[in-house]
């Protein structure tokens, strides 16, 4: 009998069609990382004409909360539903992205003699506590948003006493529906919130520095 010459142009058809598939099926798993990083730094962070304030502050690690503290993004549609994209994700955890803002910003602005994120031989006089509650995309009307609920202590260390406290609670719309504006936005807001803190440090610090031993 013989053999029609459609089936082995069918056969070809059938194995290019799945090669087709397997390499659409790829790309469409492909997962994007992205990063929460201090953004360019303005030149008056840092204090000028006037002294330090006296003594070192140590960072402790960021208290945030567990159901954003993922590698997964957190989506917020409804006000009690929330979900994680599988395929956007945040390339650092926030808790150490974060952890690593906060000690470049406070280094950058020179308000302390020395700020580290463990002293090894010394007993720092402050300690930085950073509560962050909320990072999510609020998404509403096919709409963007960047949301960032975070809270910031500065306490003395002999007695732990909070000698300045500042909250925040920002939401920001997007431009576009793109993920990586919104990573670039949490990073803003994080340092803008950060020049504020600072500066609410520097503005009380007549009230606490004498306190230093």
């Amino acid at each position: 009998m013989t053999q029609s010459p459609m089936k082995p142009a069918i056969t070809l058809s059938i194995g290019i069609f799945i090669l087709l598939s397997s390499c659409m099926s790829e790309k469409a798993v492909i997962k994007k990382y992205y990063v929460i990083e201090i953004p360019t730094l303005p030149a008056d962070i840092a204090l000028t004409g006037g002294e330090v304030i006296n003594g070192t502050c140590e960072i402790e690690p960021i208290e945030i909360n567990t159901v954003i503290d993922r590698n997964q993004i957190v989506n917020r549609s409804q006000s009690n539903e929330i979900i994680y994209y599988q395929n956007h994700q945040w390339a650092v955890r926030p808790s150490v992205s974060i952890m690593e803002l906060v000690s470049t910003f406070l280094e950058h602005s020179a308000i302390f003699e020395g700020v580290s994120t463990r002293f090894s031989r010394i007993v720092p006089d402050y300690r930085l506590n950073t509560f962050v509650k909320q990072l999510e995309v609020i998404e509403s009307k096919k709409s963007f948003s960047a949301h960032l609920e975070v809270e910031f202590r500065l306490l003395r260390n002999a007695d732990s006493e909070i000698i300045v406290k500042y909250q925040a609670d920002r939401t920001r719309p997007l431009e576009e529906n793109d993920l990586n504006l919104f990573a670039a936005e949490i990073s803003n807001i994080l340092a803008s919130e950060l020049q504020n803190f600072t500066t609410r440090i520097v503005e009380q610090r007549s009230d606490f520095e004498s306190g230093v031993q």
